[in-house]
C-alpha cells in the first residue's frame, strides 16, 4: 500500500479470535515488504477474545515518510499445546488527517453537581504534541459537544498547547449526558475524548452495612443499615431525601412481603409473636427517593428462645434434637454437612462416638485434590451469665491427602456479632487415632446474652470425611486446669499450637491452643492466653 508522508491513517479489520493460552500473542506490524524481517514497526495488539464473532478493530498508523508499505498479522504460540486460530476480514486503510494535528487530550475530570442541580464541572489539558510526538507550534481551538447535536455547547479559541481548560455545563440534561471533546489546529483535529456522565438525582443503590440481629430476648429482629451515597447510574442521592421499605423475604420463592413503607432513619425493629422454637428468618430493606426504589438487601437472623445450659446435641438416630443448625457453603453440590450413622467400614473406622446411631459429617466431594470445606452453625444458646465449656468429639482419621490434612476450625458468635475463632485443629494424620475429645472454655462469653458456635471443616477431597459427635456446653471450666488433671489422669504429652494450627515449642505472648494427651488415649484441648 502507498502511504503519504506526515499522515495519519486508520488500519481497520474484522477479527474472530479466541485465546485459551496466555502464551499466544497476536499483533499487527508494518514494514517495507512481506518478509518477517522487514516487519519492524509495531501497529497494535489484536483483540484476545471476540466471543466467537467478528469484531471490528482499528489502529492508528502515523507516517513520517512516503512510500510503499506492507502490513502483517503476526500470531505466535510459545507452548507445545498452543492452538492458533485467527479469522480476518474487511482489511482496510483509510486516510484520517495530517500527522501535524494535535494528538490527545489528557488529565480529563468531570463531576456532576453533588446537590442534584443540572450542572457538570469539567477540566482537561489540551495536547502539547502532534501525532509524531513533536511539540505543537501555535494556538489551538477547543470544542465540547453534548449528545448527538453537531453544534458545540462550548468553544474556546487561542488556547496554548498543554494548557488546562475549565468549563461548567449549566444546562446539562437530567440523566445520561454524552460529551465529546476535541482540540484542533490548521492541520486537523485531535483524538476525540468521549465520556458519559449521569447528572441529577438518581435511583439509589442498595443500602450499605446491613445487619439483622436479635433483640435482647431474641424474639424481635433489629435491623440497621447505612444510607446509599450514590445512584445506580452514578448519579446523585441526597441522604435526607431517602426513606426505606422493610420486607420479609422468602428465600425459597424470592418473594418480598411488605412489613413497613416510607420508614425514616436507618434502624427498624420488626416485632414478632414470642416463640419457644428458634427459626431462621429473612428480612430485606430497600431505599426509596423521588427517582425510584433500590434493589432490596436481605439478611438472615435466628430468632426464638435460646437454649439454656446444659446444651447437648449428639445427632442420635441421624436426627437433630436442637434446631436450627445451618450450613454455610460455597457449593452445596460438593461441599456440605449432613447427618449419618457410619458403620466403621466406609471412609474410616468411625462409628457414632456415643453409640446412639448418629453423627454429623463434613464431606468434600471434589474428585481431584482440592482443599475446601463448609461450615455448620448451631442454634443460639444462653450461658446464663456463667463460665461454661464447649466440648465435642472428632474422629481423627488416617488422611488420604497428607499435603492437605483435614482441619476443623471452631468459631463463636456472641449476640449476633462477628464470628470469632476460638480453636483450630488438625484432625487427621499418618495414622488413624479415632475419636478425640476437644474442650474450649467460653469464659469470654459469660456476659453475652446468647451465643452460637460454628464448625468449619476442610479436607483435601472425597476420600476424607470429618465426623463430629456428642457436642455439649456445660457450666464450669474444662476438665483439666493448668496441666493438672482434675481426676488425677496421667499425662502422656503436651503440645502448643497457634490458633491457625502451627505447632510451636514454647508459646510467647498471645492466644494459643494447649493440647494434653493422656495415657488412656483421651485428649484435652484449651485455648490459653499467654503473656
Amino acid at each position: 500500500m502507498k502511504l503519504d508522508a506526515n499522515s495519519v491513517y486508520a488500519f481497520s479489520y474484522k477479527a474472530n479470535i479466541n485465546l485459551y493460552s496466555n502464551t499466544i500473542t497476536n499483533k499487527v506490524y508494518m514494514g517495507t515488504d512481506a518478509t518477517p524481517e522487514s516487519q519492524e514497526t509495531f501497529i497494535g495488539d489484536m483483540p484476545s477474545s471476540t466471543n466467537y464473532q467478528m469484531m471490528e478493530t482499528s489502529h492508528n498508523v502515523v507516517t513520517t515518510e512516503a512510500g510503499r508499505f506492507v502490513f502483517g498479522f503476526n500470531s505466535i504460540g510459545t507452548s507445545q499445546g498452543d492452538y492458533l486460530s485467527v479469522d480476518l476480514d474487511d482489511v482496510a486503510l483509510t486516510y484520517l488527517k495530517s500527522a501535524f494535528s494535535p494528538y490527545m487530550i489528557t488529565d480529563y475530570n468531570a463531576e456532576a453537581d453533588k446537590g442534584g442541580e443540572m450542572t457538570v464541572n469539567m477540566s482537561f489539558r489540551v495536547p502539547d504534541t502532534d501525532y509524531q510526538g513533536n511539540p505543537i507550534e501555535g494556538y489551538l481551538s477547543v470544542e465540547v459537544f453534548r449528545g448527538t447535536s453537531p453544534t458545540p455547547v462550548f468553544t474556546k479559541n487561542d488556547v496554548a498547547p498543554g494548557a488546562v481548560v475549565e468549563w461548567s455545563d449549566t444546562q446539562a440534561q437530567h440523566g445520561q449526558n454524552i460529551y465529546m471533546i476535541s482540540a484542533s489546529n490548521s492541520y486537523g483535529r485531535s483524538e476525540v475524548l468521549a465520556d458519559t456522565l449521569f447528572v441529577g438525582r438518581d435511583v439509589p443503590e442498595t443500602v450499605g452495612n446491613y445487619t439483622a440481629k436479635g433483640s435482647a430476648d431474641n424474639q424481635d429482629a433489629v435491623l440497621a443499615w447505612t444510607a446509599p451515597t450514590q445512584g445506580v447510574n452514578g448519579g446523585v442521592v441526597v441522604a435526607d431525601e431517602l426513606t426505606y421499605n422493610i420486607y420479609s423475604y422468602n428465600i425459597s420463592t424470592n418473594e418480598l412481603t411488605p412489613i413497613a413503607r416510607n420508614v425514616e432513619g436507618t434502624t427498624y425493629t420488626v416485632e414478632n409473636e414470642p416463640s419457644d422454637a428458634q427459626r431462621v428468618l429473612y428480612y430485606a430493606v430497600s431505599a426509596v427517593n423521588t427517582e425510584g426504589e433500590s434493589q432490596a438487601m436481605a439478611a438472615s437472623v435466628t430468632l426464638g428462645k435460646p437454649y439454656t445450659l446444659p446444651f447437648k446435641e449428639s445427632f442420635a438416630g441421624k436426627e437433630l434434637s436442637t434446631t436450627p443448625w445451618t450450613e454455610v457453603t460455597s457449593n452445596d453440590y460438593v461441599l456440605n454437612w449432613n447427618l449419618d450413622n457410619p458403620d466403621g467400614s466406609t471412609y474410616n473406622g468411625a462409628v457414632a462416638q456415643d453409640g446412639d446411631g448418629g453423627v454429623a459429617y463434613m464431606y468434600n466431594g471434589s474428585m481431584y485434590e482440592t482443599f475446601a470445606g463448609a461450615g455448620f452453625v448451631s442454634p443460639k444458646v444462653s450461658l446464663g451469665g456463667t463460665t461454661a465449656t464447649l466440648s465435642f468429639w472428632v474422629y481423627n482419621m488416617a488422611t488420604n491427602y497428607p499435603d492437605n490434612k483435614p482441619l476443623l476450625d471452631v468459631y463463636v458468635r456472641a449476640d449476633d456479632g462477628e464470628m470469632e475463632q476460638v480453636g483450630s485443629y488438625i484432625v487427621g494424620g499418618d495414622t488413624e487415632e479415632g475419636w478425640k475429645l476437644y474442650e474450649i472454655p467460653l469464659t469470654d462469653y459469660a456476659s453475652s446474652g446468647n451465643i452460637s458456635f460454628a464448625f468449619y471443616g476442610y479436607t483435601g477431597g472425597y476420600m476424607d470425611v470429618i465426623y463430629l459427635d456428642n457436642i455439649e456446653i456445660k457450666a464450669g471450666l474444662p476438665s483439666s486446669i493448668d496441666g493438672v488433671d482434675a481426676q488425677g489422669k496421667e499425662i502422656e504429652s503436651e503440645s502448643w499450637y497457634t490458633v491457625d494450627g502451627m505447632k510451636v515449642e514454647k508459646p510467647r505472648g498471645g492466644l494459643f491452643i494447649h493440647t494434653v494427651r493422656y495415657t488412656d488415649g483421651t485428649v484435652r484441648t484449651d485455648k490459653v492466653a499467654v503473656e
